[in-house]
């Protein structure tokens, strides 16, 4: 009987844990649909901090920041090279904001991908050789062919670069017909130009965080830059669209 009444007492145990824990689940299931996220908090941040930098190169130009000890390696190789003053760093720090890269570190790592893939990719295509991939060929062919890999590791970043900025361009191509009826309206209903472009990235952030995320910074750069025509300038560099070009170069 004492056994009997144990088994009993164990088996309505198991029971308790087992509703407990499909109870608990079951309210997690609830709470995780029920939970609405907001799709532009990271962007919001990174916009935040770019009003900080603005702020911090009006305030005090000569302020540096606080160095990353995880891209110290990377800071160090590319500055011992001078790349960063180098004539090609405007144009690739460029397209890198126009991929949606703004940090500071990004234009290292892009130069230090620049010296660094060209190894990768021929040190494979040696080990590749090295196995016998190509016993077949020439010792000519293989020479060629290691070279290839290097050139193309040479190139990839920039490769990869330009389908970031062109997958972007689409992206925001495709929500500016409704950011351009939005500030339409903003502007009938008087308000200023950097409000009416807050108001319309704050519309468009779901539907499109790219553009709404450029928009947002030239609103904050309209207040914060002392000449109102290099916000523009600046929204005409960074996205790069002729659709917008000619609405900027009528504002301006």
């Amino acid at each position: 009987m004492s056994a009997l009444f144990s088994m009993q007492s164990l088996s309505s145990d198991i029971v308790i844990v087992v509703v407990g824990l499909a109870t608990f689940l079951t309210v997690m299931l609830f709470y995780r649909a029920l939970l609405v996220r907001d799709p532009l908090a990271a962007r919001m941040k990174t916009l935040s901090e770019r009003r900080e930098a603005l702020c911090g190169a009006i305030l005090a130009p000569r302020r540096r920041g606080k160095r990353d000890v995880s891209m110290g390696t990377v800071r160090g190789v590319v500055r011992r090279l001078n790349l960063l003053r180098s004539d090609q760093a405007k144009k690739a720090g460029l397209k890198l904001v126009q991929a949606g890269w703004r940090s500071k570190d990004a234009l290292a790592v892009y130069f230090f991908c620049k010296l660094c893939f060209p190894f990768v990719f021929g040190g494979l295509i040696l080990l590749f050789i090295a196995t016998d991939g190509f016993s077949q060929q020439t010792d000519t062919m293989r020479i060629l062919i290691a070279l290839i890999g290097i050139i193309a590791g040479a190139y990839a970043p920039d490769i990869f670069i330009k389908n970031a900025i062109t997958k972007r361009r689409q992206k925001m191509l495709r929500g500016l017909p409704d950011a351009l009826d939005l500030l339409v309206i903003c502007s009938e209903a008087g308000q200023r130009l950097d409000g009416s472009l807050a108001r319309v990235s704050r519309e468009i952030g779901v539907s499109c965080p790219e553009l709404a995320e450029e928009l947002t910074l030239t609103s904050i750069e309209l207040n914060l830059l002392p000449d109102r025509r290099e916000a523009l300038d600046n929204l005409n560099k960074r996205v790069d669209l002729a659709e917008l070009r000619g609405v900027v170069n009528a504002l301006l």
